[in-house]
């Protein structure tokens, strides 16, 4: 995890100073396992991605629009640390995110 989303993760957890430890270290496992599943989720989608484009994706305008929210979801620190503050509060954003894949992988062209 890089030091950019490790201060993000800690300003997640930041607000729990009022809790109990056992809630705090219940919320910390869950946070943890969210941030883990988002970035298992980014490197599956952007491996997508990279091999879509191998292919010629960029040219179809589908694959195109699917890479846009990819790389607005998964390049860089903060935007992996927004999306795992909004799995936090919403658990279908995993869900969302690894049917990012799945579409790229049907829009793009085959390997002949």
């Amino acid at each position: 995890m890089s030091h950019r989303t490790s201060l993000y993760a800690f300003a997640l957890l930041l607000p729990l100073c009022a809790c109990s430890a056992s809630q705090v270290e219940r919320a910390q496992v869950d946070a943890a396992k969210v941030a883990s599943g988002i970035q298992t989720g980014c490197a599956d989608a952007l491996a997508v991605e990279q091999q879509a484009n191998a292919f010629g994706a960029s040219l179809v305008p589908q694959a195109s629009a699917i890479e846009v929210y990819i790389n607005a979801s998964c390049v860089g620190g903060a935007a992996v640390a927004a999306l795992t503050q909004k799995a936090l509060n919403d658990p279908n954003t995993v869900t969302w995110l690894e049917n990012l894949s799945t579409q790229l992988k049907a829009v793009s062209p085959k390997k002949s």
